[in-house]
């Protein structure tokens, strides 16, 4: 759609600039200038020109925006937590550590003897298991601390958050 340009008198560039309202122009106007409507500068409550679902698409659109981008911030210590060196060692140089950094995986694990364990125990993930030729058997053990009461706390705020915008919205 396009909208009606109408000539700015000395009046109404005080009015324009209070309220920034366009006019929608039917289709085959002739009698004023029309331009198209800006990508950019077009005010979120004016996209109902288009048809109800696209306003309603665009107002949820910066809605979501908002909230996942609060929820991010909430999340920022957690971020912090598990890029440190308190959490997981990431010397390994591994290109794979780069885009894994402040996630909560952790690759802070050696192979050590487990006498009890049995292949069986390991069904899940048989990576974790293994064996020597002399009958020694070994388990990847994980060395990170796993969760703690502040990292949950601090993803169940977020999560709260995300939940409660949602049904705001």
């Amino acid at each position: 759609p396009r909208y009606i340009l109408l000539p700015e008198t000395d009046d109404d560039t005080d009015n324009k600039k209070k309220s920034n309202q366009l006019m929608c122009s039917m289709p085959g106007e002739n009698v004023f200038q029309t331009e198209l409507y800006s990508t950019i500068k077009t005010p979120l409550n004016q996209m109902g020109d288009f048809g109800l679902g696209v306003g309603l698409y665009f107002s949820m659109l910066r809605f979501m925006a908002i909230i996942i981008f609060i929820a991010g911030l909430i999340s920022i210590p957690n971020i912090i937590f598990y890029s440190s060196k308190d959490y997981t060692d990431h010397d390994n140089n591994s290109y794979l550590d780069e885009f894994l950094r402040g996630s909560a995986i952790c690759n802070n694990d050696s192979w050590v003897p487990c006498p009890n364990c049995t292949e069986a125990m390991f069904s899940h993930d048989k990576r974790r298991f293994g064996s020597t030729s002399s009958g020694l058997i070994f388990a990847l053990k994980n060395h990170c601390d796993g969760a703690i009461l502040r990292q949950g706390v601090t993803n169940y705020v977020a999560m709260l958050f995300l939940v409660v915008g949602i049904v705001v919205m």
